[in-house]
C-alpha cells in the first residue's frame, strides 16, 4: 500500500495548480471517518497540514480531504533563529515545512533535509508548522531534538494560527530544486511552504552538500558529548539494530545473521583491536536474551538507553554500522568517520554500502581505506596526548625538567575527581572522561593556553570541590557558536550537593552521567518558604519550589530568578529560594545588591545555605518535564520541589510570564518607582518621548554574534528619529576595559546621550521606565523589558514576549513603526 501511495504522489508532483492571486487555498485536513489511504498516510508519518493559505500553489496536497476558503488573515510567522536557519542568500526568502508525526529518527531526518533544502536553493529556514503529537515510542521529541540541534526546538516550531504563504509546494522536494534552477518564483522577504509525505532522506545526495554537513556538525553538541560506553583506546565500532516495534522478517527488521556478516567483515579488516557496541531497543517485543548472539561475538549490547546518548556514541564511533532506519541514518549523517549502510536505504556518497550484508570489491576497498586512516589518526592523537600529559604534569609540579619524563599513569590534570568520595563512582568516572575528551579536543585545536589554564584551575579546586557528599557538584562545559569558531564557556551552574526522594529528567544535563539516586542520605530538615513579595503564591501549607542560582552575568541571574518565580506562580507553588552558586560578583557587579533592588526583597534571604538538603521531588534539565508534571502535580502540600536547568533564563518566557505575573512583578520591583534623572530634561521640555537603547558590549568582542554591529543600531536610531520628532534618546552600555569611549561617538553624533558603566539598578530603572525600550540580544536588557509596561522593541532572533515588537536585524519597516505608534498611543498615558 505504501509503495502505491508514494508512486501516486510522485505522479501528482507533475501537476501545477495555481490559485487565484486574490484567493489563496486554506488546506485543512478533515480527520473524521479516515479512509484506508488516509490511515496509511498517518502511519507513514505524513504531516497533518495545519490551517494556512497560499497565494500560489505548486503540486497538490497529498491528503484525501481538504477544505477551501478565502485568503487567511491569520497570525504572522516568526522565523526561527539558529545556526542552520540562516544559510541562504544575502536577501533570501524563507522556507517553512510541516513537522512530521512519526518517530524521532524520521522527524530529525526531515528537519535536517528541510534545512539543507533551504540552504541549497538560497533561502533561510523559518521553521516547522507544529503538530500536536510530541511523544513517540516513549520519547519526548522536543527534548531530544533540542539536544541534537544545540538550539531550542520550540523556537523552530511555528505556532502561528492560519499563516499565509506566498508559495506552497506539495509532494516532492524536486519541485523546489527544479524551480530554483530555472528562475525561482519566490523573492526577497517572501514565505514559502513545503509539504511532503515522502521520507525526508530521498534527495539527501543533492541536498547534503559538504559545506552544509560542515555547518551541521558544528551545530550539534553531541559530537562533544561524553561517551561512557567507550572504555578503551581500541577502534570504536557502533552498530544499530532496528528492533523495538518491528519484528524480524518485516521490511526493515533485518535478520541477525545479516548483521553478523557485517560484523565479521569489519573484524576481518580491522583485526582484533576493536571494541564493538550494539545499540537497540526492545519495546516489550524483545527480551535481553534476544541479543545473546551479539554478546557471544564479543559485542557489548546496550538496550533501551537514552536515545540522545545512543546518538552521541554512534556519531563519535570510528566505524558506524547502520540499520535500515532513520534513527540510525541521523547519526550516520553527523559521523565524520567510517559509515557502513544498506545500499537501499538512502546512503550518502562517502559511505561504504552493502547489499544485505554482501559487499562489492569497491565497497570493501573503501571501507578498508577508511579504517586504516582511522587507525593512523588514533595513533597520532595518542602520541600528541602523551606529550600533552608530560607538559601538563611538569607545569603542575612547577618543574620544567620533568618535560622529558614518561607520562604519569593517570594524568594529574583530572585528579579533581579522584579526591571525591567512593560513592557514586560512576558519576566521577564519567565526569573525568568528559574533561579528558575536552582536553583532547583542545590539544587537537592547538589551544595550549586554555588547556594549561584549565589544568591549573582543576588542580587548585581539588582541595575544596569534593567535600563529603559533594559529588553532585559537577562542572558543565557548554559550547557557544562564535562565527566559525567554537568557544568553550562554563555557563551551567555548579549544582550544590543534595538528595531527592524522586527524580525526573537528566542530571546533570549535558556531558555527564545520569543522576545516581544511591547517594549519601540528605538532611530532612524543613526548608522554609522564601521571604519576598512573590514567594507565597500557594499560601501556608502549600508545596514549595526551589532553584539553583546561576553564576554567570547579572542579566542571566535576573532572568533566571524571574523564571523561577514565574514557574512557581504557574504551578501554584510557593517559592523557597535558590541553592547558592558561591559566586557573588561577575563583571564587577555586586550581585546581591542588584538582585535585591530588582526583587524588592533581601536577596541574601533567598539563598538556601543548607548542607546537602533533601527534596521530595527533583526535576532536571528541561522545563517541559516540569510543566507537564504541573498539569497533574505529583507533589502534595508541604513538600519541597527542586528544578535545575542549564538553559538560559528567558526559555519558556512566552508560556510562564503571563500578564498577571508581570503585573505582580512590576508592583513588587522598586525599579519601577526609582528616580530616572536622565529623563528629567525630556519631562521639562514638554513631555518628549523617552527612548532607551541597550548596546551589548562589555566583555564581548566586536563582531561576536550578540554584539550587534553599530551600523544595525544606527539604522534603528535613524528610523525612530525619522518617525518621531520629539524623542529623547539614550544609550546604555559598558566597556569593561575592552572598549574605548570613542567607540560610541557614532551614537553621540546622532544626538544620542551615551551612558557607560553605570550602576545596574540605575540602567535597569531607566530602561524599564522608558516610553520605548530598544533591546540588544542580551538578557541584561531582557530583564527591564519584562518589567516595562510601555513599548519594547527587540530582535526577532532573541527571546521575546508576545506584546513586544520584533524586527529582523534592525529593519524597522512601516509595519513595525505603525506598531510602535499604536503602542505609544495606548500605553504612554497608562
Amino acid at each position: 500500500m505504501r509503495s502505491v501511495i508514494l508512486l501516486t504522489l510522485a505522479a501528482l508532483a507533475a501537476a501545477d495548480v495555481c490559485a487565484d492571486p486574490e484567493e489563496g487555498l486554506a488546506l485543512l485536513q478533515l480527520r473524521e471517518n479516515m479512509t484506508e489511504t488516509e490511515a496509511e498516510e498517518e502511519e507513514a508519518g505524513c504531516a497533518k497540514i495545519p490551517e494556512h493559505s497560499c497565494t500560489s500553489i505548486h503540486g497538490q496536497p497529498f491528503q484525501t480531504k481538504t477544505s477551501q476558503r478565502r485568503k487567511s488573515t491569520g497570525d504572522e510567522l516568526s522565523p526561527a533563529d539558529c545556526r542552520l536557519c540562516k544559510l541562504g542568500a544575502q536577501k533570501p526568502a524563507t522556507l517553512y515545512a510541516v513537522e512530521r508525526r512519526d518517530g524521532l529518527g524520521e522527524r530529525a531526518a526531515n528537519l535536517i533535509n528541510m534545512m539543507a533544502l533551504a540552504a541549497k536553493v538560497g533561502m533561510n529556514f523559518g521553521g516547522l508548522l507544529e503538530q500536536a503529537k510530541k511523544e513517540v515510542h516513549g520519547v519526548y521529541v522536543p527534548v531530544s531534538m533540542t539536544e541534537l540541534l544545540g538550539t531550542s526546538y520550540r523556537r523552530i516550531l511555528q505556532k502561528a494560527h492560519a499563516p499565509h504563504f506566498d508559495h506552497c509546494y506539495f509532494v516532492d522536494e524536486q519541485q523546489i530544486l527544479d524551480a530554483a534552477k530555472h528562475g525561482a518564483p519566490w523573492h526577497h522577504g517572501q514565505d514559502v511552504l513545503f509539504v511532503g509525505c515522502i521520507t525526508g532522506m530521498v534527495h539527501n545526495s543533492e541536498l547534503l552538500t559538504p559545506s552544509f554537513l560542515d555547518q551541521l556538525r558544528k551545530s550539534t553538541p553531541l559530537l562533544k558529548r561524553a561517551t561512557p560506553h567507550y572504555k578503551t583506546k581500541k577502534l570504536r565500532v557502533a552498530m544499530h539494530l532496528r528492533r523495538g516495534d518491528l519484528h524480524i522478517g518485516t521490511n526493515r527488521g533485518m535478520p541477525d545473521e545479516m548483521y553478523h556478516r557485517i560484523m565479521n567483515t569489519v573484524r576481518a579488516i580491522a583485526g582484533d583491536d576493536v571494541e564493538i557496541h550494539v545499540f537497540s531497543s526492545t519495546e516489550k517485543n524483545y527480551k535481553p536474551a534476544s541479543f545473546k548472539s551479539y554478546r557471544n561475538r564479543g559485542a557489548k549490547v546496550h538496550l533501551d538507553g537514552n536515545e540522545v546518548d545512543d546518538w552521541a556514541h554512534m556519531m563519535q564511533a570510528d566505524v558506524l554500522l547502520l540499520s535500515p532506519s532513520s534513527f540510525a541514518w541521523v547519526p550516520g549523517v553527523f559521523n565524520p568517520n567510517c559509515v557502513v549502510g544498506f545500499n537501499r536505504y538512502y546512503p550518502m556518497g562517502h559511505w561504504a554500502v552493502h547489499r544485505d550484508g554482501e559487499f562489492s570489491h569497491s565497497a570493501l576497498a573503501k571501507l578498508e581505506k577508511c579504517i586504516e586512516e582511522r587507525k593512523a589518526a588514533k595513533a597520532k592523537h595518542g602520541r600528541i596526548l602523551e606529550k600533552a600529559s608530560i607538559k601538563t604534569a611538569a607545569i603542575e609540579t612547577g618543574s620544567t625538567a620533568k618535560m622529558s619524563q614518561s607520562p604519569p599513569a593517570s594524568p594529574t590534570t583530572f585528579d579533581l575527581f579522584d579526591t571525591c568520595p567512593k560513592k557514586r563512582v560512576r558519576d566521577r568516572i564519567d565526569s573525568r572522561r568528559f574533561h579528558e575528551k575536552w582536553f583532547r579536543t583542545m590539544v587537537r585545536q592547538g589551544a595550549w593556553r586554555r588547556v594549561l589554564l584549565a589544568s591549573l584551575a582543576f588542580g587548585s579546586a581539588r582541595s575544596s570541590s569534593c567535600q563529603a557528599g559533594d559529588v553532585g557538584s559537577l562542572l558543565q562545559m557548554h559550547h557557544y557558536d562564535q562565527g566559525d569558531e567554537v568557544e568553550d564557556k562554563m555557563e551551567c551552574t555548579k549544582v550544590p550537593a543534595h538528595t531527592c526522594m524522586t527524580t525526573q529528567g537528566r542530571y546533570p544535563f549535558k556531558g555527564h552521567a545520569p543522576y545516581d539516586e544511591n547517594g549519601v542520605e540528605g538532611k530532612e530538615d524543613h526548608l522554609p518558604v522564601g521571604d519576598c513579595p512573590l514567594c507565597n503564591g500557594a499560601g501556608n501549607g502549600g508545596a514549595t519550589l526551589f532553584g539553583v542560582e546561576r553564576f554567570d552575568g547579572m542579566g542571566e541571574r535576573g532572568a533566571g530568578l524571574i523564571k523561577m518565580l514565574a514557574m512557581a506562580d504557574y504551578a501554584k507553588l510557593n517559592f523557597g529560594g535558590l541553592l547558592p552558586s558561591g559566586n557573588e560578583s561577575s563583571h564587577g557587579v555586586d550581585m546581591p545588591k542588584s538582585m535585591s533592588v530588582l526583587l524588592g526583597a533581601d536577596y541574601g534571604k533567598l539563598l538556601v545555605n543548607r548542607e546537602n538538603p533533601q527534596f521530595d521531588h527533583c526535576f532536571y534539565s528541561e522545563e517541559e518535564i516540569f510543566l507537564d508534571a504541573a498539569k497533574s502535580p505529583p507533589w502534595s502540600n508541604g513538600q519541597s520541589v527542586l528544578f535545575a536547568t542549564c538553559r538560559t533564563g528567558p526559555w519558556y518566557a512566552d508560556v510562564l510570564l503571563t500578564d498577571e505575573f508581570r503585573k505582580k512583578l512590576r508592583e513588587s520591583s522598586p525599579l519601577m518607582r526609582q528616580k530616572v534623572p536622565h529623563f528629567e530634561g525630556a519631562l521639562k521640555e514638554g513631555g518628549k518621548i523617552t527612548v532607551a537603547m541597550h548596546v551589548r558590549r562589555g566583555d564581548l568582542e566586536t563582531g561576536s554574534w550578540r554584539a550587534v554591529p553599530d551600523e544595525t543600531n544606527y539604522r534603528i536610531i535613524d528610523r525612530i528619529k525619522s518617525a518621531f520628532d520629539n524623542v529623547d534618546f539614550h544609550v546604555y552600555s559598558s566597556t569593561e576595559g575592552k572598549h574605548a569611549e570613542s567607540e560610541f561617538d557614532g551614537y553621540r553624533n546622532r544626538g544620542v546621550s551615551v551612558h557607560l558603566d553605570g550602576e545596574v539598578d540605575e540602567d535597569w530603572a531607566h530602561m524599564a521606565q522608558a516610553d520605548i525600550l530598544l533591546l540588544a540580544q542580551s538578557t541584561f536588557g531582557w530583564v527591564p523589558g519584562v518589567l516595562s509596561d510601555k513599548c519594547v522593541v527587540t530582535f526577532s532572533s532573541f527571546h521575546h514576549l508576545a506584546d513586544w515588537i520584533a524586527h529582523r536585524d534592525g529593519n524597522l519597516g512601516e509595519k513595525e513603526l505603525k506598531s510602535i505608534k499604536s503602542c505609544l498611543s495606548e500605553k504612554r498615558l497608562v
